[in-house]
């Protein structure tokens, strides 16, 4: 990774600040993609990541490769991944270092690995198996533990360390990530700074986070803390830091302090430039260790991934696995040995991680229907809560906005009376979703009001008036990069 182009400061792309992206496009020097956004993507989708790719250098970010997991690497998931590749040309991509599934079950977050010999293996396998389809450098990224798998053989420096070692990957080394960890779990990193592979890292995320329940939430809805900044400082001036990139996700401000943040991050990178520094020493190396019974552990490993992953997202099965732990763990084939380690596993760690998880649900939603959102307030979540209890679908984001919209359609149950209108608009912003799909469209929704005028009422208050029938067109033929959408007046009556 020592030819990896100096790229500089960076920022992670997000479609709600894509004008003034382009308005400053002289004080942003990369992006960052995430590469799951555009797999399955609409023509328009797709128009958008070529206007991006003309304009700037883009490295994308996985989400879902799950690279920890034994049961090996998703083939379709891998393809959509290496055609994103070949289509933008990037000079690296990077993933999380952890399992998103486990027994079938997508977690749809970014669980942390065991810090065993067995899961290095996993990972070992998988990005042999990635490079046989990609050569593009990896770099594999730090995520904050908010659950401690019991049994660890060695701590995160080392675990990192051997897993880098052993596949050849760069490091995305996230400093809020690192801090975090930190803070959580009372981890010294000035005490053992020397030990984490600084000859490894390529790129560095920095991002805000916020506190919780007495945890430190990697939330990137928070200007960068003093204390990540400093981190970040430290990092540049051992690492041979290639590219920085700022994250964030929710509470989005002006866009000018974002570009504020992304210039203080260059202007550390070019005060520790690492050729003027000379060479950077490598961390000292580890014996290069297997799983004595890899066939056992990889099993073990595989089992112990899928129980979490249905702890994590089945609410009844978690409680069940709390209530009787051992009779839980056999249940899914665990040994005694490791149902009865797996019995330490933390109750409120586990309980965030759930809660983490309903609120990335949740926001996702919101940016899916941002209108009805913004009209809903607090009653979106609410209606929503109880729609989340079973693991998220393939479709995620879309999936949980369909049965956002199905509840409001049944009257939302809730305490509070919803606006008659707000089925509408809800119905309005699905149809947008629907017509994202690749290939040809074609949808007709009937509106009891005018669409236009529930958008103003959802952005201002505004009154929306008298019933008057419209129907929306939504139409892409076979072929063509853009949706037709037009609304018309009709004088028929709506389905009620």
């Amino acid at each position: 990774m020592n030819a990896a182009p100096r790229l500089g400061g960076g920022l992670g792309y997000r479609p709600q600040f894509r004008a003034e992206l382009f308005e400053n496009r002289a004080r942003i020097d990369f992006l960052e993609i995430i590469a799951d956004h555009y797999f399955d993507a609409s023509p328009e989708k797709l128009a958008e990541l070529d206007l991006l790719a003309a304009h700037f250098p883009l490295v994308p970010h996985g989400l879902d490769l799950s690279p920890g997991g034994p049961e090996g690497l998703d083939a379709g998931y891998v393809e959509k991944l290496a055609r994103l590749i070949e289509r933008i040309n990037p000079p690296w991509f990077s993933e999380h270092l952890c399992f998103t599934r486990g027994g079938g079950v997508s977690i749809g977050h970014l669980a942390a690995l065991p810090h065993t010999f067995a899961a290095i293996d996993a990972v070992a396998r998988n990005v042999d198996v990635l490079r046989k389809r990609i050569k593009v450098p990896l770099l594999l990224e730090n995520v904050t533990t908010v659950v401690a798998v019991p049994g660890a053989q060695m701590d995160e420096a080392e675990f990192l360390s051997r897993v880098l070692e052993r596949t050849g990957c760069g490091w995305l080394c996230d400093v809020a990530n690192l801090y975090a960890n930190a803070v959580n779990h009372g981890v010294d990193i000035d005490a053992g700074f020397e030990r984490w592979p600084w000859d490894r890292v390529v790129q560095v995320h920095y991002a805000g986070g916020r506190w919780r329940d007495g945890a430190l939430i990697d939330s990137h809805d928070r200007a960068t803390s003093g204390e990540v900044w400093a981190l970040f400082e430290r990092v540049a001036a051992r690492a041979p830091v290639r590219g920085a990139v700022l994250e964030r996700d929710e509470n989005l401000p002006p866009f000018e302090e974002l570009l504020a943040e992304v210039e203080r991050a260059r202007s550390i990178m070019r005060a520790h430039d690492a050729e003027a520094k000379g060479a950077i020493p490598p961390v000292p190396r580890y014996r290069d260790e297997c799983s004595p019974e890899p066939a056992a552990a990889r099993k073990s490993l595989g089992r112990t991934q899928a129980l979490l992953a249905g702890v994590f997202t089945n609410a009844p099965l978690r409680r069940e696995f709390f209530a009787h732990p051992e009779r839980a763990a056999l249940d899914f084939g665990l040994t005694p040995n490791d149902a009865s380690t797996l019995k330490a596993i933390d109750a409120k760690s586990v309980a965030r991680f759930a809660d983490a998880l309903s609120q990335k649900r949740l926001a996702d939603a919101r940016k899916t229907l941002p209108m009805t959102a913004r009209a809903l307030g607090a009653q979106f979540d609410r209606l929503l809560l109880p729609e989340l209890g079973a693991p998220p679908s393939s479709g995620r984001h879309r999936d949980d906005a369909a049965r956002l919209v199905a509840r409001i359609e049944r009257g939302g149950g809730d305490a509070r009376p919803l606006p008659p209108w707000i089925v509408d608009l809800a119905r309005y912003e699905m149809a947008f979703v629907a017509a994202a799909r690749p290939g040809a469209v074609l949808i007709l929704r009937r509106f009891r009001w005018p669409p236009r005028l529930l958008a103003a009422a959802a952005l201002s208050g505004a009154d929306v008036g008298a019933q008057r029938r419209v129907l929306g067109l939504w139409l892409r033929l076979p072929g063509a990069r853009r949706l037709f959408h037009r609304l018309f007046s009709v004088a028929i009556p709506a389905r009620e």
